[in-house]
C-alpha cells in the first residue's frame, strides 16, 4: 500500500497544494455528519489512491466509503481500483459484490468525468454493470509512473550466478507457495524473503505465527529455514525498501506490487500471477510475469531470469505514463509533472527524513 498511495501523494504534493491523509478513517468507520461536513467545508477535493477493492471480504468497507461518497459536494477521484478474482478471470466470480460495486461507481461518476480502474479485466467488470468507456478510464497502477515516463529498467546479467542476490515475495495463502519457499531457500544461498505483511512482522519481531496459513512449509512460524537463518527483512518505509532492492540481482514471487519495487528500484524482476488482480495489472504495464494459480511443480529461478524480458515494459511505460497523466488532467487534479508546477516540496520533506 505505501507504493500506490504514495505515487499518488507524490503526483500531488505541488507548491501551494495542501494534503490531508483520511488514511481509512472512512473505510472503517461508518461516518458521521461531522466528518461529511468536515470534507465538504474543508477540501476541494477527495481523492482515492484505490487497490483490489472490488472483492469479497471488502464489501463493507466499500459500502461505508460510499456512504461517504453519497453525501460530498466536492469532486472525487478514484486512482486506480481494481476487481479480483480467480486466475480464470470469470466475471460470475463477482457476481456477490456487483451491487456494492454499482453503488460505489454511481456514486463516483456523479462527482466525477470517470473513474481510474487498473486493467481490462475491471473495465469488464464495470461494462456488464452498465458503465461505459466514456465513465472507465484504464490508468493502471500509479505505483509504476512515479519515476516519469523516461525510466527504464535494465538487466545486466545473462544469466544467473550461483551467488546471486535474490529477492522473493510471497503470498503465504497460495496453494503450493510453501514448498515453493523451501526450495529456492535450499537453492540459493544469497535469497531473502521480503516479507509484506502485518503477520509478517509480528512473527519477525515477537515470533508470533501467522495465524491464517494452514501451510507450514511457508515461511509463517519461527521453524522455517528462511526465519532461522536470518534471511527475512520487512521494510516500514518504501524508501528503504527501494535501497535495499536495488543492490539486489532479481526479484521474483507472487507480489505485485514486491515486484513493482524492485522495478522501480532499477532491479529486473518476474511477477508469478496467481489472481485476476495481478494479471490485468502485469498485462497492461507489460511487466514481465508468469501465470502460477498453484506452485504444484518446482520451478528455476535461473529460468525465471533468463525468461525475464523486461524491453516490452520498458516500450510501454511512456504511453501508460501518458494515460495517467492525461486522468489527472481530465479530473483537473494539478500534479508534479504540469508545465507550470513547483513541484520541490515532496523532495525537500523527502530529504530531510531520517529512516
Amino acid at each position: 500500500n505505501f507504493l500506490f498511495q504514495h505515487a499518488v501523494w507524490e503526483s500531488l504534493a505541488i507548491d501551494g497544494a495542501e494534503l490531508t491523509a483520511n488514511s481509512t478513517l472512512t473505510e472503517r468507520n461508518k461516518p458521521t455528519a461531522n466528518d461529511i461536513a468536515a470534507i465538504n467545508e474543508q477540501f476541494d477535493h477527495f481523492v482515492i489512491p484505490f487497490a483490489n477493492a472490488f472483492r469479497p471480504d471488502f464489501v463493507e468497507q466499500l459500502d461505508r466509503l460510499s456512504a461517504t461518497i453519497e453525501q460530498l459536494t466536492i469532486p472525487v477521484s478514484v486512482v486506480g481500483v481494481g476487481a479480483q478474482a480467480p486466475a480464470s478471470m470469470d466475471l460470475a466470480d463477482l457476481a456477490p459484490i456487483r451491487a456494492a460495486t454499482k453503488r460505489f461507481v454511481s456514486a463516483v461518476i456523479d462527482r466525477s468525468p470517470s473513474i481510474g480502474v487498473r486493467g481490462e479485466f475491471t473495465q469488464r467488470f464495470l461494462h456488464e454493470l452498465g458503465f461505459g468507456d466514456d465513465h472507465v478510464d484504464v490508468i493502471g497502477c500509479p505505483s509504476l509512473f512515479r519515476r516519469g515516463p523516461d525510466f527504464r529498467v535494465e538487466k545486466d546479467l545473462g544469466s544467473l550466478p550461483a551467488d546471486a542476490r535474490l529477492a522473493l515475495n510471497l503470498t503465504p495463502e497460495v496453494r503450493g507457495i510453501g514448498q515453493f519457499s523451501l526450495e529456492q531457500a535450499s537453492s540459493h544461498r544469497n535469497l531473502t524473503y521480503i516479507a509484506q505483511d502485518g503477520h509478517d512482522l509480528r512473527l519477525m519481531l515477537w515470533g508470533v505465527p501467522r495465524p491464517n496459513v494452514s501451510d507450514l512449509n511457508a515461511p509463517v512460524h519461527m521453524a522455517h529455514p528462511l526465519y532461522r537463518d536470518e534471511r527475512m527483512r520487512m521494510f516500514v518505509d518504501q524508501w528503504t525498501w527501494f535501497d535495499y532492492l536495488a543492490e539486489q540481482d532479481f526479484a521474483y514471487g507472487t507480489r505485485f506490487h514486491g515486484n513493482v519495487a524492485a522495478l522501480m528500484a532499477g532491479t529486473p524482476a518476474m511477477l508469478l500471477a496467481h489472481d485476476s488482480r495481478t494479471v490485468e495489472l502485469a498485462e497492461y504495464h507489460q511487466m514481465p510475469h508468469r501465470l502460477v494459480a498453484e506452485f504444484n511443480e518446482p520451478i528455476s529461478a535461473a529460468e525465471l531470469y533468463e525468461n525475464t524480458d523486461v524491453e516490452p515494459f520498458n516500450k510501454a511505460l511512456p504511453e501508460g505514463f501518458e494515460r495517467y497523466r492525461s486522468f489527472l488532467d481530465k479530473h483537473q487534479l494539478h500534479h508534479k509533472w504540469h508545465t507550470l508546477a513547483g513541484s520541490n516540496h515532496f523532495a525537500a520533506q523527502l530529504a530531510q527524513a531520517s529512516f
